[in-house]
């Protein structure tokens, strides 16, 4: 097959949009049994998935050290064999992670950070393509052919990402390990080679060539070249599950896969399971569920809070499994965070939305830390945006200056040190007790780095706090500066806090996702329904049946509200759980409203503090235990939750005669396939 025949191939994949197509991971000369490609889409194309990203790859979702990009295995004819998620990593990324973490972060730590998501994450799925640990050359992407392109090889050899410090210590330039710089250099060449930097605010030296030069040497216009790889990073991959967790939710409560899939036009084509299929609201209404709108409402409704249950206590499992496997909590889940595995080729006339499970797609922000005291806490390697998911506390970035007076420097049996200081600052409501605070003295012409924590047991004056570092390795020159300065105030001294986090906080995420997963149909009287809105009354409710505790259990509290203030179930009733014309009260006729307290009951427990018998009593509860011992908490309830729904939903003879009915259809079809 001739390179242009394949081009044309490329540029219009079967099964995508007009404008969209796939270039190959790596450059292949001749044809090839099966590659990996990421999806382009051209510039007068757009849409996608999250949107387009740089060089018209379709964007997933951005990590703080990475982009996650659409991506497919192909087979010679470019016939796309499976969906495919690909995580590439960019170090550019990195200004938005916190200013206590940044400065820390290096090439190194970034290498490190990544191998270690990857083996955080599930197995299921993963692809080896052998460049998770090790750095392939940098690649682009022609436009017109959609060829991936590298920088042509020298007679001595390739062009490879530069990890040899020394070599580059020789050419006056910073070091690999040591920063965030990154250069191209030809090992054939040794310490001859010119140095190509990728980075953009890269130092240069006498050695240096700039990238744009190279490129242009080489025959390329640097202009029109689309961005795969350009920074030598480190590659990943896994199968791609394109159906979102809410849509899903909204698909069982009766939505059609248009509306579920709305701004999404690239998923819709993927095609990549039969619930994704170009028939796919044929196939959701004869086979989604069990119960048909013949079945009556009662059964429907029914039917959508098992499901919907079933799909939160998936997710549940997921973080479950996630804290079993790391000992890190997640600290940044959202509904992103999931999504929903259909079985690729069901049974005929078994129900498609029987058949999905949540999957959680991503591996978490979190860092493990050891305070002064050995407690292992929790700190994020990412900044934690504002986010419905997050409860204000999290996101709040606390920082200053203050006056620093160093107490001591103590030494620790293995070679590091202990500092305790005092902080003052003209408002401490900014500082918790439970937070982590970073504190940056310049101590001589030195920039000193300290991360610690307040010590609560020290009662000082108005303003005043007391600050311990956890043990910490330090230089003998810092520290004879530090004990030089003891006792003398350091005025104008900048500080940062990070809130000490823990499991409670994936709860309060699971509690928000489980509250939307929930909720998807209309609110009456309302044309649309703002999310934020929904959490905040859930809110108001918790802190309502927090305040009526008069001996009587959760759902009692709830079950009492919900008869006797109609505000509450016009927003928070089970008439949501489909989208149908349904009234609160004809709904709590299917539901009984005892149940449905349960289960609202269930998402409050799931927020840190929301009710008094929530499972974690605040957002730092537990952040000193293995996250396993925390969102494990839930379970027991979620057994029962289900075990209820079941019989809600199979308890009457007209329904199990119905679900006989579908049995023996499924039945008749297996014995004559």
């Amino acid at each position: 097959m001739r390179s242009t025949d394949q081009s044309e191939l490329r540029t219009a994949l079967a099964g995508l949009p007009d404008g969209w197509g796939c270039a190959p991971l790596f450059p292949v000369h001749g044809p090839a049994p099966v590659q990996v490609c990421a999806i382009v889409a051209r510039p007068e194309a757009g849409g996608g998935v999250g949107g387009v990203g740089p060089g018209g790859l379709v964007l997933i979702r951005d990590l703080f050290d990475a982009r996650l990009v659409l991506g497919c295995i192909v087979d010679a004819a470019y016939q796309p064999i499976e969906w495919l998620e690909i995580e590439i990593q960019d170090p550019r990324g990195v200004g938005s992670s916190p200013g206590a973490l940044r400065e820390g972060l290096t090439n190194a730590t970034l290498d490190e950070a990544f191998i270690a998501r990857q083996n955080r994450g599930p197995d299921t799925g993963r692809l080896t393509l052998g460049c998770e640990g090790v750095h392939p050359p940098p690649t682009w992407i022609r436009p017109d052919t959609l060829d991936p392109v590298m920088l042509p090889d020298h007679e001595k050899g390739g062009w490879l990402l530069c990890r040899d410090d020394d070599l580059l210590a020789a050419a006056e330039l910073p070091g690999y390990r040591a920063s965030l710089h990154r250069y191209l250099y030809c090992p054939g060449l040794g310490e001859e080679s010119p140095l190509i930097p990728l980075t953009d605010d890269a130092p240069t030296s006498e050695r240096t060539i700039e990238l744009r030069q190279a490129l242009s040497d080489a025959g390329m216009e640097p202009d029109s070249l689309l961005p795969l790889n350009p920074m030598a990073g480190l590659i990943t991959c896994r199968r791609y599950h394109p159906v979102p967790i809410l849509g899903y939710a909204a698909a069982i409560g009766g939505r059609s896969w248009d509306q579920v899939m709305h701004g999404r036009p690239a998923i819709r084509a993927l095609a990549g399971s039969r619930a994704m299929s170009a028939s796919a609201d044929r196939i959701i209404n004869a086979d989604g569920r069990i119960f048909t709108a013949r079945g009556g409402r009662n059964g429907r409704i029914a039917e959508a809070l098992h499901l919907k249950l079933r799909l939160i206590n998936t997710a549940i499992q997921q973080v479950i499994e996630f804290a079993e496997r790391t000992r890190l909590p997640l600290l940044t889940l959202t509904d992103e965070s999931f999504r929903v595995r259909l079985l690729d080729d069901p049974v005929p006339g078994m129900p498609v939305l029987w058949s999905g499970r949540s999957v959680l797609v991503e591996a978490g922000g979190a860092s493990r830390a050891v305070t002064p005291d050995g407690v292992e806490l929790y700190v994020p390697t990412m900044d934690l945006s504002p986010s419905i998911y997050r409860p204000e506390d999290v996101t709040r970035a606390g920082r200053g200056q203050g006056a620093v007076v160093l107490r001591s420097v103590d030494d620790t049996p293995d070679g590091q040190a202990i500092i305790t200081a005092t902080l003052k600052v003209d408002d401490t409501s900014a500082i918790r007790p439970d937070d982590w605070v970073w504190l940056r003295p310049t101590v001589g012409e030195r920039r000193i780095s300290l991360m610690g924590v307040i010590d609560e047991a020290s009662a000082l004056a108005t303003g005043e706090v007391r600050f311990r570092t956890a043990a910490q390795a330090l230089d003998a020159p810092v520290l004879d500066d530090l004990r030089r300065v003891s006792g003398v105030q350091l005025n104008d001294v900048p500080f940062e806090t990070i809130a000490r986090l823990g499991a409670a906080c994936d709860l309060y995420s699971l509690g928000v996702l489980a509250l939307r997963i929930l909720l998807t149909g209309p609110v009456e009287g309302e044309e649309t329904d703002a999310p934020a809105e929904t959490i905040d009354e859930a809110m108001s409710l918790a802190r309502e049946a927090g305040t009526a505790s008069d001996g009587q259990p959760l759902e009692g509290r709830l079950a009492q509200l919900l008869r006797s203030d109609e505000r509450w179930v016009r927003r928070l009733g089970p008439q949501r759980l489909i989208d149908d014309e349904l009234s609160a009260r004809q709904a709590l006729e299917c539901i009984p409203v005892q149940l449905w307290a349960r289960v609202l009951g269930f998402c409050l427990r799931l927020l840190p503090g929301g009710v008094p018998e929530s499972f974690t009593s605040a957002l730092g509860d537990g952040a000193g235990l293995p996250p396993i011992a925390v969102v494990t908490r839930p379970d027991e309830h979620m057994a029962t939750l289900l075990e209820q729904s079941r019989a809600l939903l199979f308890g009457d003879w007209n329904s199990n005669r119905e679900i006989h009915a579908i049995l023996g259809r499924v039945r008749g079809k297996i014995e004559t396939s």
